[in-house]
């Protein structure tokens, strides 16, 4: 467990070799006291030997800034790092590039000559934070299972609404085509205009479709549906089929099926309109978008119910006075500029790439890089700009949680800002 290995590192450290260099790792403690011993020092890419005097004297010798650990005159060599030991709390590294910025980076000061040690107060701190951190993560992974089997059921819901929207869709791609080539009223026995139909017919209605009586002035309908007494009518299977005018105790709803026909279409209902094929389109394009909306979710779960719930989620934070939001397998954007719609799922890393945003002016689109990380809370953590219109962000979610996490529970929730590792540069 984490902090155990806390106590031991603090432990190990009261033990290291005084005549290390100022900066070296644990670790490296053998190579610099042989170095030192023998008064030669040999880079560590064994590229030049070199007197053991020019080690820590602020100047940069080794190509890979070996001769250096104390000090920041190797800035900017990849690998030259100084390690604060940081006794009482958690050891890490600092890049050469701030050593003596003024900065204290290291909470016993030693990237800094003027930095106080303030490892005593920052250690218990952090292993509250720590401890914080481990319930967070077994709550996301009790989450996570709780999701996985919700998902399962979830997505079952969702392809039976998916097929029956693919017959609907079937059904208004013909009603539209009939609409299209209709010279005159209908003379089939199944579809007659309202005035003619033939009262035997009223029980044998079909079940009323839900897209059908969105085109008929839903509110009109709604609120005669709402007043005990009152006639109101819809359309049936197909939005130019027949139309009714019923007792709303008998009708939609759930209430049972329309028992006569009254009076005439007009008559019952003289604001309502017949269909036409400008009607069929518009719900042709809301079952569109649905199924669309649907496909897009269960392709989110079809690997692993666990992301079920980020299918019907999206996420907002606010950076430095902007405000950006992701819709996860949707899209992102900032503020109303787009930085792209979902792409592609590596799942294996946890990680979405959302591609195709808005042009920057003499630029590339927009593209977002997301990495979802452990955390009990769906939420958006982090989101920076790295480099020309290309993002990176960073967002916690249950489904991200496994037994993996517990073994590192110090990382932090951001993968924008990672604390280094305790190995040294090899």
């Amino acid at each position: 467990m984490l902090l155990v290995s806390l106590r031991l590192l603090s432990v190990f450290h009261v033990t290291v070799c005084t005549h290390v260099p100022h900066g070296a790792h644990p670790e490296q403690v053998e190579r610099y006291a042989e170095a030192l011993q023998h008064g030669l020092f040999q880079c560590r890419d064994g590229s030049e030997a070199l007197a053991a005097s020019v080690l820590n004297d602020d100047f940069c010798d080794c190509a890979d800034g070996s001769d250096e650990p104390g000090t920041g005159a190797c800035a900017g060599v990849p690998g030259a790092m100084l390690f604060c030991q940081n006794l009482g709390s958690v050891p890490r590294w600092v890049y050469s590039s701030r050593v003596g910025d003024g900065i204290c980076d290291c909470c016993d000061g030693s990237d800094e000559a003027g930095c106080p040690d303030t490892c005593a107060v920052e250690g218990p701190a952090l292993i509250a934070q720590v401890r914080a951190r481990e319930e967070d993560i077994r709550e996301g992974r009790r989450i996570r299972r709780q999701q996985m089997e919700e998902g399962g059921k979830q997505a079952a819901i969702w392809r039976a609404e998916k097929q029956g929207l693919d017959d609907e869709l079937a059904k208004l791609m013909l009603e539209r085509s009939g609409l299209d080539n209709k010279k005159a009223p209908s003379t089939d026995p199944q579809v007659r205009t309202p005035a003619n139909t033939p009262k035997s017919t009223a029980r044998e209605a079909p079940a009323i479709s839900e897209y059908a009586k969105w085109s008929l002035q839903p509110d009109e309908q709604n609120q005669a549906a709402d007043q005990p007494g009152e006639l109101q009518c819809w359309v049936g299977e197909f939005v130019g089929a027949q139309a009714w005018c019923c007792d709303p105790s008998q009708g939609p709803r759930g209430r049972g099926e329309c028992w006569d026909q009254v009076f005439t279409f007009e008559a019952c209902c003289p604001n309502a309109k017949v269909a036409t094929s400008e009607d069929v389109a518009r719900l042709i394009r809301q079952v569109k978008g649905r199924i669309f909306t649907l496909e897009r979710k269960l392709k989110a779960v079809s690997r692993d119910p666990r992301w079920f719930a980020l299918a019907e989620t999206c996420v907002k934070k606010d950076v430095m006075g902007k405000e950006f939001s992701i819709c996860f397998f949707g899209d992102a954007r900032q503020g109303s500029v787009s930085l792209g719609s979902f792409e592609a799922w590596d799942e294996a890393g946890h990680q979405q790439l959302y591609t195709g945003g808005q042009r920057c002016p003499s630029g590339p689109s927009r593209s977002l890089k997301l990495r979802l990380v452990c955390g009990a809370e769906t939420q958006l953590l982090d989101i920076s700009e790295v480099s020309l219109c290309s993002y990176e962000a960073a967002a916690s979610a249950p489904g991200a949680c496994g037994s993996e996490d517990l073994q590192d529970s110090s990382t932090p929730l951001t993968p924008l800002t990672p604390l280094t590792p305790l190995t040294p540069p090899q």
